[in-house]
């Protein structure tokens, strides 16, 4: 969530924001405004999953003289692992200064793959052999397909309309409609089963719901760009790595969702608390 660059489908946000507010949500932007409740986040929940889940193995000696073992055997680095790190460092430098030259995330992404087919890090084969990276494409295409459906049958806008039918009953104004919507926003996850598809179908609705209602602009942005992230927490089906990882079948899925919604809890304690004060400070709302 602290990074426009840190999931797949976060630049569809960007560009929802752009079309609704006129505003870009940059690299850097959506990067500092994460800054002090993604820290903070990435401090405490450790700690709260620790109290929720408590872990049978807590000596883990083992696995750090095993890792330091591996990592002698393995050398010094090598050319290649050179030229990745390399990479990295580009790529992160040029999402950062977007706004110097105008090169889309994309496009400096697509200009790191061909950086290391170029130094032979990576080769075509190696490009093409990924199977769970094209399995990861098809399955969005058909989960974004599904998103737009719901779109044209009219599903989304009437959503839409009922959530901002609702917003308008209450005596909300300001920020605490915005914090109304993000918490719809963010438990409608419960409906989809990717984030992209979420992202896709919800976030520009939402965001113009929030235009309709007043909402100051960075505000409605940020609430929106960051629960798009935060709401993998919620299921077992969220996004590619989550189901990675319930593929390990160390977790059932009761204890996913109850756990999952603990989490949720502690995401918006932490977002629409320190993440509130925080925007405030930088001069958001």
């Amino acid at each position: 969530a602290m990074f426009l660059t840190g999931m797949a489908a976060n630049p569809l946000v960007a560009v929802a924001a752009k079309t609704v507010f006129d505003i870009d949500f940059t690299w850097t932007k959506w990067a500092w405004g994460a800054l002090v409740p993604g820290l903070i986040g990435l401090l405490l929940l450790p700690w709260f999953l620790k109290v929720l889940v408590r872990p049978k193995l807590k000596d883990t000696s083992l696995a750090r003289d095993l890792a330091r073992k591996e990592l002698q055997k393995m050398g010094p680095l090598s050319f290649q692992e050179k030229a990745m790190a390399g990479v990295f460092a580009m790529l992160i430098l040029l999402w950062t200064t977007k706004g110097l030259h105008g090169l889309g995330t994309t496009t400096v992404a697509l200009i790191g793959v061909c950086v290391l087919l170029l130094t032979r890090t990576l080769s075509w084969d190696h490009i093409i052999e990924n199977k769970g990276a094209w399995d990861t494409l098809i399955w969005l295409g058909g989960l974004l397909a599904m998103a737009n459906g719901l779109k044209k049958v009219g599903f989304i806008d009437w959503f839409a309309d009922g959530s901002y039918e609702v917003i308008q009953m209450t005596s909300l104004t300001g920020i605490g409609i915005m914090i109304a919507l993000g918490l719809i926003y963010f438990y409608s996850m419960y409906g989809f089963s990717m984030l992209t598809a979420h992202i896709s179908a919800m976030v520009l609705a939402f965001m113009t719901i929030a235009l309709k209602s007043g909402v100051p602009p960075l505000i409605s942005i940020a609430i929106l760009a960051y629960f798009s992230d935060l709401c993998a927490c919620l299921t077992n089906y969220s996004s590619g790595p989550v189901i990675i990882y319930f593929g390990y079948k160390y977790v059932k899925p009761g204890q996913w969702f109850s756990v999952g919604f603990l989490i949720s809890l502690f995401h918006l304690v932490i977002w629409l608390g320190i993440g509130l004060l925080w925007w405030k400070v930088i001069g958001w709302w």
